[in-house]
């Protein structure tokens, strides 16, 4: 929702969708053939978990700019809660993440909502999937709006494709994880992240093919992409859990010489004797490695070859200074800088 929403929704009574000619793609929520899906669709399995990064762009007031509001569930159809969604702001992004990951299933895997109030005015964002965190790949998109729209211009769903933002407030706008490319390190069996980038919408940014992208432009007060939630429809399946290939079992403790002890009776929560509580999602297409969530640190990756080195998410390569706890000690490797956390 936009500061001086009450003027857009007098242009659009009046106005009609940019674009002369209707696209060949889905039309609107509740339309025959709308690829739309409700906000209670019982599809959905979870919700985003975590934000991992926001980078918030121009024209965006306080009130608007609280990412973890785009954690959990979206808001329900005719919800007067607009403080409930994060704005980008024009040019912004945010990297969000998924304690059980997305696989790629039959048909749709995960929706985007956006909180238009509107089926033709619409914010749009580019949709970016990771499974490490640093490999990001883009969703083909398609944009056929062929003029600017101006700040409350109208925009043809049917014009539109492989851009978030789509649908209305209260239906998100769906992705296969089949249509993106398979590049870098995508795993599609196991995506963790998902980025939304805000779309300048004066024509500077472009679709797949090369076309601009036009949507309304500029906006304030919550310019650019509203981001509510991101569900999931189709997640992670769990393989064999090799991180604990060759342990030794100590009662309900297991000990390996590389990484210590740790209790797994609560799996896919384990305890590590220095590190706490972890949660693990097992890599299970190469032995000894694996993605772990601490809650002081956020994403780690691990493997049995470069212990006590350790990849994370939001700082880089750091080394866990062994047998410190309550705070451990671990050395950023980029800036050689030493830090503690709990």
């Amino acid at each position: 929702m936009k500061l001086g929403s009450s003027l857009a929704i007098v242009i659009l009574c009046l106005g009609s969708a940019a674009g002369s000619t209707p696209g060949p793609y889905a039309p609107a929520a509740e339309e025959a053939g709308s690829t739309a899906l409700p906000v209670d669709d019982s599809r959905i399995l979870s919700w985003a978990g975590e934000v991992v990064e926001y980078v918030r762009g121009e024209r965006v007031s306080g009130q608007f700019a609280d990412p973890l509001q785009a954690l959990g569930a979206a808001i329900l159809p005719g919800s007067s809660d607009i403080a409930g969604i994060v704005s980008l702001g024009a040019g912004g992004q945010i990297t969000l993440s998924f304690a059980n990951g997305i696989r790629d299933g039959d048909g749709f895997d995960f929706a985007v909502f956006e909180n238009s109030f509107s089926d033709t005015f619409l914010e749009l964002a580019f949709v970016e999937v990771s499974s490490n965190g640093r490999d990001f790949v883009r969703a083909p998109s398609a944009s056929l709006t062929d003029l600017p729209v101006g700040a409350f211009g109208l925009i043809d769903t049917r014009n539109i494709d492989g851009l978030a933002g789509k649908f209305r407030s209260g239906f998100g706008t769906p992705f296969d994880l089949a249509d993106f490319p398979h590049e870098g390190e995508l795993d599609k069996e196991n995506v963790r992240f998902v980025r939304l980038i805000d779309i300048i919408g004066d024509g500077s940014r472009r679709d797949s093919t090369g076309r601009p992208i036009y949507d309304p432009y500029p906006t304030i007060g919550s310019a650019g992409f509203d981001l509510d939630a991101i569900a999931v429809l189709h997640e992670f399946v769990r393989g064999p859990v090799l991180l604990f290939d060759g342990a030794t079992e100590i009662g309900e403790w297991l000990w390996l010489d590389w990484f210590g002890f740790v209790n797994t009776v609560f799996l896919p929560w384990l305890f590590h004797s220095e590190h706490g509580w972890l949660y693990l999602l097992a890599d299970e297409s190469e032995e000894g490695t694996a993605w772990l969530w601490d809650d002081s640190l956020g994403w780690l990756w691990l493997e049995h070859a470069t212990y006590p080195s350790i990849w994370s998410v939001n700082r880089g390569w750091l080394w866990y200074e062994r047998s410190t706890r309550e705070p451990r000690w671990f050395l950023d490797l980029s800036a050689q800088v030493w830090f503690d956390v709990d």
